[in-house]
Formats: structure tokens, C-alpha cells, sequence
């Protein structure tokens, strides 16, 4: 019975303290910031900043398409987005200001859509919706430094070890690791 007790009395630190909806259309992500202060949402068309405290809508990052996934820097100044667009970007974290737009440079039409994202100190990844390959840009000048062959069809993440140095993604059966 002092089991009971000690569930009752921990009821309501498990109760819903926040709702936040989609600007437009369905809710994709939502991460905390670094300093656990704000989340960071995605939607059909946007990335929405939100004081966790509060509730109260910070600012939006307009894409124009889907924003399948969001995150920030390791220091947490800067906010990456993946979008149905093409385009991978970066905003500014405290005002929402774009910053950069990076999009596949290679040769050849290809029509991506990016479903996720990584950010090291100066590298940004993003795998694109099919999981056939990852795509890696300088953060600073934009420049597309590398392509990765992926695996296809599955669950699509991309992660940058915390010190930079390697870089996972999925596909399929496997996760494949980068130096």
C-alpha cells in the first residue's frame, strides 16, 4: 500500500503541462532546446519556436513545405531545418532570422525532400526522404562537401558523434558510420 501511495502521490508530475499545435496541417517533430527553455517544433509548412515555461509561441521559420524534422547546434545558437522543399536550413535561435540555404549541388535533376538533420561545430548532414543518400555541407560557407550512398527505404536518422569526428546514418537493416 505504500506502493499506491507513492504512485498517487506522483500523478500529477506525469499530467500534460503543454500543448502546442501545428500552424499548419500535421505536427512532425519536437525537440527541446539545449537549455531546456524552449521546444522547437515542425509542421506542414513551418518550424515554430516555443517558451516551454509559458507555452507562448516564440517565432516561426517559414519553409513553404513540409519541415520533416528540426534541431539546434551544440551550443544551441543555431537552429537546423530539413524541409519537403529541397532545402536544408539554418535560422538563428534567439530571433528566427535565416541565416543559410543549403541544397544538393551535385549534378543532375533531383527533386529531394530531406527528412533529417544533424549539425556537428561546422558540418550539417540531412538524409533525404527515399534513404538513398546523405548529404553533407560546410556550415559556414554553404558548400557541399560530401555524398553518401544510404540504404533505402526505413527509418531515416543522421547523428554526428558529440565530438564531430563520425557520423551515423540509417537505412533499411543497418546504421552506417562515417569518419
Amino acid at each position: 500500500s505504500s506502493d499506491l501511495m507513492l504512485a498517487r502521490a506522483l500523478q500529477p508530475r506525469m499530467s500534460e503541462i503543454a500543448r502546442f499545435s501545428a500552424k499548419t496541417g500535421r505536427m512532425w517533430s519536437a525537440v527541446f532546446a539545449p537549455d531546456g527553455k524552449r521546444v522547437l517544433t515542425t509542421d506542414d509548412k513551418s518550424a515554430q519556436m516555443w517558451d516551454a515555461a509559458s507555452s507562448q509561441r516564440l517565432f516561426t521559420m517559414s519553409h513553404g513545405d513540409t519541415v520533416y524534422a528540426a534541431t539546434f547546434s551544440p551550443d544551441g545558437s543555431r537552429i537546423i531545418t530539413a524541409g519537403g522543399d529541397g532545402a536544408v536550413r539554418i535560422w538563428d535561435a534567439t530571433t528566427g532570422a535565416s541565416i543559410r540555404e543549403l541544397r544538393y549541388q551535385g549534378t543532375g535533376a533531383k527533386q529531394l525532400r530531406y527528412a533529417a538533420v544533424a549539425i556537428s561545430r561546422n558540418l550539417v548532414a540531412a538524409t533525404d526522404t527515399m534513404g538513398t543518400a546523405v548529404h553533407i555541407w560546410n556550415a559556414e560557407t554553404g558548400a557541399q562537401v560530401a555524398e553518401l550512398a544510404n540504404d533505402g527505404p526505413g527509418i531515416y536518422l543522421v547523428a554526428f558523434s558529440t565530438d564531430g569526428h563520425w557520423l551515423a546514418s540509417s537505412g533499411r537493416e543497418e546504421v552506417r558510420v562515417f569518419d
